[in-house]
């Protein structure tokens, strides 16, 4: 499992990426780079993403949280505010009432919540047949603006080019597409625990489009003793575009740290 671990600040936060993420360290790199301020930052690469290797373990939500848990203590971390983009919160959900006592506080990113086992399924033939079609060859080479990130450099959007068409409906990857109602099932009527704080950062297309985004994600929020849900202008993706914006939020929301990190 492909780690990486920017900063030296006291406080720690670790990132989780939504689902066919390609490079999680790479797709987090400019959000990662304004957490820095006050955090030690840790993006994982589960298995199947990024640069890290396959597994044969199902990809469901309790070997998965099980996965991460281990690799943190590897590190030696076990105090860290959990943060995580779209399918990452059933994830989330689940982790934090597993090891509550590891977990200082949450923050999803446009994240998944269980209502979503009443939505369609995702079809299981979609990313085989855009990777064995050639759409990714053809976009990363003829097109490749339209997949760059604005925060990456010319090499590194190439990098990330490269890492999607490679990695791009995996096995591991499509193991955990295809459970995603079995996972979906294990949050249904769970809360994070009261102690831990919950920030919701939403995006706007998201809430537009689904009305049930919003007061979904209100009703975890508000079952904890601080939790707040907010709406950020923008797609999905939301920290392609609100990097400045989500620190500054998350900063006053889970607490100033200290300057050194001393």
């Amino acid at each position: 499992m492909n780690v990486v671990v920017m900063g030296d600040k006291k406080e720690t936060i670790v990132l989780l990426p939504g689902y066919d993420t390609p490079s999680p360290s790479l797709d987090f790199k400019s959000l990662a780079g304004s957490f820095m301020r006050n955090y030690r930052v840790v993006i994982m690469e589960p298995f199947g993403y990024g640069l890290s290797g396959e597994t044969d373990v199902p990809g469901a939500v309790t070997n998965m949280n099980k996965e991460l848990r281990q690799c943190l203590q590897t590190l030696g971390i076990d105090r860290y505010v959990l943060a995580g983009h779209s399918i990452a919160g059933v994830y989330g959900l689940k982790y934090a009432n597993t090891y509550p006592e590891e977990v200082t506080g949450y923050l999803g990113l446009d994240t998944s919540v269980a209502w979503q086992i009443h939505g369609p399924d995702i079809p299981g033939w979609l990313y085989p047949a855009l990777k064995y079609s050639g759409l990714y060859r053809f976009v990363n080479r003829f097109l490749p603006e339209a997949v760059y990130l604005e925060g990456l450099s010319e090499e590194e959007n190439k990098q990330r080019g490269m890492i999607m068409q490679y990695m791009i409906a995996n096995a591991s990857m499509q193991d955990e597409g295809r459970r995603f109602k079995e996972n979906l099932e294990e949050i249904q009527d769970m809360y994070f625990p009261e102690t831990i704080p919950v920030l919701f950062l939403l995006s706007s297309e998201s809430t537009q489009s689904d009305d049930y985004w919003l007061p979904e994600h209100e009703k975890l929020s508000n079952a904890v003793k601080k939790g707040k849900t907010m709406v950020l202008e923008g797609g999905h993706y939301i920290h392609y575009q609100n990097e400045e914006q989500i620190a500054e939020i998350v900063k006053q929301f889970f607490g100033e740290t200290n300057e050194t990190g001393k």
